[in-house]
């Protein structure tokens, strides 16, 4: 599992802490973006009849209006119909050869044993553009990237519509929008955890280390049960405590069970600020004094030193 050092997922999703105001990378991709749709049109309509490129925004998903794409740009011709677009002009690979970028061990491009290269579909990327798909009601996507090699820079992929792969992408965002940020909508845990950590000047980017995946890991989790998970395997029977529907560790915003299968799925009450943690999220592996006796008293991060 990928984590990052900054927000978790829904502090990010919710804004409760800015992102940095200059990425490099996220700039050399927006500077480059137009050149790349400019040689990618210019490539497409030789290969295609009557083939235009147009710009286009946001689209909500009708079936499900929680969820949203934005491809870099629709595209349209005679003889394939709508499709989306997708650009990268990655930063780190800018100057390499797309074999070279193909061949990197981090690449998101797969270099096979007969030289083919292909986006990885375990990556992000390709469920991003089945996303895009889903939401603008097309087909195929054309998955582009660009380098400013001297020679071998643009990598141009057709990816067609999965449909199995993306239902079960959709209902894994489901669960996720259901069981964490409807109950962050509706209680504010998370923000009010945030806001206590900053308020006592912690350092929230240490509790929220163990928290902070993209979406899309979220899923790829939850579909393979390969790191602790807070979410049942299946994601369609999850347990919500009928005493307290909302009741969500604020360091991984997943729920805790008021009935534990595992070691792992078992969580711990701060006794002066009532949240509830997690085992793992708080170090807890539970042969504690703590844990043995239920009239000891434990306090969170934020709240020790304040007793």
């Amino acid at each position: 599992m990928k984590y990052q050092k900054n927000n978790s997922v829904v502090a990010k999703i919710f804004n409760y802490k800015s992102a940095p105001a200059y990425v490099k990378s996220l700039k050399w991709g927006r500077e480059r973006e137009l050149p790349a749709i400019k040689e990618y049109e210019k490539n497409a309509k030789g290969k295609h009849k009557d083939f235009n490129v147009q710009s286009t925004g946001l689209h909500i998903c009708k079936e499900n209006p929680w969820l949203a794409a934005t491809p870099d740009s629709l595209i349209i011709c005679d003889c394939c119909g709508l499709g989306c677009l997708e650009i990268k002009n990655p930063e780190k690979y800018k100057n390499d050869t797309i074999q070279q970028m193909a061949t990197s061990d981090q690449s998101y491009l797969n270099y096979s044993d007969n030289k083919q290269i292909s986006l990885d579909k375990k990556h992000q990327y390709y469920t991003q553009v089945q996303i895009q798909m889903y939401a603008t009601n097309t087909k195929y996507a054309d998955f582009v990237v660009k380098t400013v090699a001297a020679d071998d820079n643009i990598f141009i992929q057709r990816i067609a519509y999965d449909e199995i792969f993306t239902m079960n992408v959709i209902h894994k965002c489901k669960v996720f929008f259901t069981k964490v940020i409807v109950q962050e909508l509706l209680t504010h845990k998370v923000k009010l955890y945030y806001e206590k950590l900053q308020n006592n000047e912690q350092n929230s980017d240490q509790v929220f280390t163990n928290s902070n995946l993209e979406i899309n890991e979220v899923v790829q989790e939850v579909d393979t049960g390969s790191a602790t998970t807070c979410m049942n395997e299946d994601n369609t029977d999850i347990h919500v405590p009928s005493s307290n529907p909302a009741v969500v560790c604020p360091i991984c915003s997943c729920e805790c069970k008021d009935e534990p299968l595992t070691l792992n799925e078992e969580s711990i009450c701060c006794s002066k600020c009532d949240f509830w943690f997690h085992y793992p999220c708080v170090g807890i592996k539970g042969n504690e004094n703590v844990v043995r006796s239920k009239y000891r008293n434990w306090f969170c991060k934020s709240c020790k030193g304040k007793k």
